[in-house]
């Protein structure tokens, strides 16, 4: 009967002998996860008419990315980014006329491009441009009638 100490002995020798994999910085798919903290403003009017109540929020914002790099040469880096976030617990609510006002942003995504130079093998100084996308839900009760729930895509 073989001890499992002598298996486990022979498995890490054979571990500490193999070559580690090398990735090169800056170059290839990477992943990641953001978190951060946001804050929600309404305006102090809406249709003419003065906002009142709880007119802004925070909340904890969670979300992740994906993206490529590429090195060029062996100093410029080219690459591209997608991103997602959402916020937990961040709906605004207000009043305007006496009437009451939510502002619910849902989510939000990006996609960016970048190009930099490598001023070490560690260090990349780059430009990065692109679109960002929020999406928000507002919904008004008016005096009468069914609440006005509306949605709209916010880009820049």
């Amino acid at each position: 009967m073989k001890s499992p100490l002598i298996s486990i002995a022979a498995l890490a020798a054979l571990g500490a002998l193999a070559a580690p994999a090398h990735a090169d910085t800056f170059d290839g798919p990477y992943v990641g996860v953001t978190a951060g903290w946001e804050r929600s403003e309404i305006a102090d009017r809406i249709e003419a008419r003065p906002i009142t109540g709880e007119a802004s929020r925070d909340a904890l914002v969670l979300g992740g990315y994906a993206g490529y790099n590429l090195k060029a040469t062996d100093r410029i880096v080219i690459g591209a980014e997608a991103g997602f976030t959402a916020a937990v617990d961040d709906t605004a609510r207000a009043t305007s006329g006496g009437r009451p006002l939510t502002i619910d942003p849902r989510y939000s995504f990006d996609l960016s491009a970048r190009a930099g130079y490598l001023v070490t093998d560690k260090a990349l100084v780059y430009v990065r441009g692109g679109y960002a996308n929020s999406h928000v839900r507002t919904t008004f009760a008016p005096a009468t009638g069914a609440p006005v729930v509306t949605s709209d895509n916010l880009g820049g």
